[in-house]
């Protein structure tokens, strides 16, 4: 691999902050390598100067060029920039949780539809050079001038948008299809000639050239193309020029899911009752995500939740979960759900006969790297089924594509796919009647979104699921819709089909301390510890402890606003 001359590499991974204790701000900041280094030349150089060092001010003079080469004065603007065109607020920004040549590794993980149209917007209007690796075939055609497709072991080059990519593609198959047939063709018309001609004698010399010919059309032998990879769920149509309906990029991997048959259990299977749910503790003056959540998950029902980054949709899921047999999560809606969140006030009932299984978005960060997938599967269904075959585990992971060594290849160097992978063969072996899905198409690739929801289609027991995927939502056959948007968690039944204006989130509206359910305001006042869980009525009951009342807070100021630059360029 040849890099050229003087050029600077940006490379985002797929876990990038995965882990991260940095701020927002802070997280952004921190590969604008240039102007931190600068930064600290300039401190080290007001040091030197402080401690009289007669060399002061040629330190200062190299400091300063350094700050100015790396265009310093302009860095604060410029993440701010790219923070709000995410989708972050400016009193977001200190929460904790441009190049020559940009390497994307699927940049459009977690995001929303209106943080991954403004990134097809920046980077289509960059100067700079930047590779992308991604599923998201609207990205590809927002952002993309040129595709280069990994088939067949090789690297096959086009130049256009992904919709022309497709057209190019389809031609090139049809050609080499054709051309593939011609030479079969001819190599069994002369393999008809030397087997009906080639015993007899006057035609001996005849038969021996053929067979010539034969064996150098072998050689020259045009392979016909290898099958490309199924469709993405949903039939994703790219909007474009031309609209190109074929099959998506990349070799046609053959996998299959099949899901347990859900076991009996109550009809009311997760209850949450005047939930206040944040995340973390808490505390006098924090401000929870949600309020007032009145919710109640049914056998059967088909949940699928929106809303916009931020407010609060995986955190509830994490209040559901508790400890689902595949909990492997740990991502605010998502963990109020899963049990695995206390709530900061109401109750949260689970039904009789409920098992819980979590998909949990950020499958890097929870997989345990050391562990080989057969192991890893092995494992997570002997907790249920300590008699399970090691074949039958083997089976489950042959089945998604992890065959012969990539079963016992440590899970921490397989791709963020093949790591779903993995997951999803434990929840072929694992029953449950209560599936949580947080952004469960994130990693995948479109052959295998479409064994998921396949999978799904068939599951009798309740989904609860979390995506910013238009295709994967509209092939779950939502029973209802939960909306997860200023504070409040809205559940509605589903009429019709899904629509673009189903993704798009008005900007949320700031929720004052006063319309703050009197049990959020008791229990952030009390900053109580822990809840206990408790049984009731063939429900396990979260009770939050007693608090004292409180004193109305008042809203947490904004921290000062920083300038917006106009522009963006390339950091890193």
């Amino acid at each position: 691999m040849l890099v050229g001359h003087k050029i600077e590499l940006g490379y985002l991974e797929q876990t990038a902050v995965s882990g991260s204790e940095l701020s927002v701000w802070d997280e952004a900041r921190s590969r604008m390598v240039d102007v931190i280094a600068a930064e600290k030349m300039l401190e080290d150089a007001g040091k030197a100067m402080e401690a009289g060092d007669p060399n002061a001010g040629e330190v200062l003079q190299r400091a300063q060029d350094a700050f100015d080469a790396a265009d310093g004065a302009t860095a604060d603007r410029r993440v701010a920039n790219v923070l709000t065109g995410l989708g972050f607020k400016e009193d977001q920004h200190d929460k904790k949780g441009g190049s020559g040549l940009l390497l994307l590794d699927e940049p459009t993980n977690h995001l929303d539809k209106a943080a991954i149209k403004w990134l097809g917007s920046f980077l289509r209007k960059s100067s700079g050079t930047f590779v992308i690796v991604s599923h998201d075939e609207q990205l590809l055609q927002d952002a993309c001038d040129h595709i280069v497709e990994v088939r067949g072991k090789q690297l096959h080059h086009y130049v256009g948008t992904f919709a022309k990519f497709l057209e190019q593609r389809a031609e090139r198959d049809s050609q080499m299809a054709a051309t593939a047939s011609a030479q079969a063709a001819e190599i069994a018309r002369l393999q008809t000639f030397v087997d009906r001609m080639g015993a007899k004698a006057s035609k001996a010399s005849q038969a021996q050239s053929r067979v010539k010919l034969i064996d150098k059309l072998k050689k020259e032998q045009v392979s016909g193309p290898t099958k490309a990879s199924n469709k993405g769920a949903g039939g994703l149509q790219v909007s474009g020029p031309t609209k190109a309906s074929s099959e998506g990029a990349g070799d046609f991997k053959k996998v299959t899911l099949t899901l347990p048959k859900a076991p009996a259990c109550h009809t009311e299977v997760l209850q949450l009752t005047g939930g206040v749910i944040g995340y973390g503790e808490a505390a006098p003056g924090k401000e929870p995500l949600l309020t007032s959540v009145d919710l109640t998950v049914k056998r059967g029902q088909r949940i699928l939740v929106l809303g916009p980054n931020g407010a609060g949709k995986s955190t509830l899921m994490k209040v559901f979960q508790l400890s689902g047999p595949n909990g492997a999560g740990k991502s605010t809606l998502m963990k109020a759900l899963g049990g695995s969140l206390p709530m900061w006030g109401g109750k949260r009932k689970e039904g009789d006969g409920v098992r819980l299984s979590y998909f949990s978005q950020d499958l890097a960060q929870d997989l345990p790297l050391e562990m080989c997938p057969l192991d890893y599967v092995e494992m997570k269904a002997r907790a249920h089924d300590p008699n399970i075959t090691v074949e039958k585990c083997r089976q489950a992971v042959g089945a998604l594509g992890l065959q012969n060594s990539m079963a016992l290849t440590p899970i921490g160097v397989l791709s963020g796919g093949e790591k779903a992978r993995a997951a999803l063969a434990a929840f072929a072996l694992v029953p449950c009647n209560c599936l949580l899905l947080d952004e469960a198409s994130n990693h995948l690739d479109a052959a295998t979104i479409s064994v998921l929801t396949g999978a799904l289609q068939d599951f009798q027991g309740a989904i609860v699921a979390i995506t910013h995927n238009p295709s994967f939502a509209a092939s779950l056959n939502a029973t209802h819709i939960l909306r997860v948007q200023n504070g409040r968690a809205t559940l509605t039944d589903k009429i019709g089909p899904l629509s673009d204006a189903d993704f798009d989130h008005p900007a949320e509206s700031a929720t004052p301390v006063g319309a703050w359910a009197p049990a959020a305001a008791a229990a952030v006042a009390a900053a109580a510890p822990k809840a206990k869980t408790s049984n009731k009525g063939g429900f396990k009951a979260w009770q939050p402890p007693a608090a004292a009342a409180p004193a109305a807070s008042a809203p947490k100021a904004a921290p000062a606003a920083k300038a917006a630059a106009p522009k963006v360029g390339y950091s890193c």
